[in-house]
């Protein structure tokens, strides 16, 4: 399925800072989560390591900064979609360059796929700034 983003106001949407919390569960929802009664005011933090629980279960959870080269658009779906061919419709309503990260009952780490997935940027600067004649020298040395 493919997805169209609508962006109305790009400055609308920049200038309203949205908190993010990433966690681990399937939430079958489509609006907003009171996160600030019902979530927030039991978050424990000790040493840049956030505690609280979710459904009864334990969660650690770590304040994380976007790369500063990019930055996080929120969108929610426009429309309904019937058939699964059609594309998606999303619009854009805010926008963070920060977000919380939770597991349950581990402490975040640089080995969770989440974690691993925000590496990417710096990942593919590197290997992008490879040259075929890099490769080729490398073969000739090892040859």
């Amino acid at each position: 399925m493919s997805a169209k983003l609508s962006v109305v106001n790009k400055k609308v949407v920049l200038n309203n800072s949205v908190k993010v919390q990433y966690i681990p569960a399937a939430i079958h929802g489509c609006g907003k989560a009171n996160m600030s009664t019902h979530f927030d005011p039991y978050t424990e933090e000790l040493e840049d390591i956030l505690s609280n629980s979710l459904r009864g279960y334990p969660m650690k959870g770590e304040k994380m900064n976007l790369d500063s080269r990019f930055i996080g658009i929120c969108t929610r779906n426009s429309m309904r979609i019937s058939d699964e061919n059609e594309s998606k419709a999303l619009k854009a309503f805010g926008s963070f360059n920060s977000l919380i990260y939770w597991n349950y009952d581990a402490i975040p780490s640089k080995s969770d796929p989440f974690k691993q997935a925000l590496q990417m940027p710096d990942i593919l600067d590197n290997v992008l700034d490879i040259t075929a004649s890099d490769i080729k020298e490398e073969i000739k040395k090892h040859s």
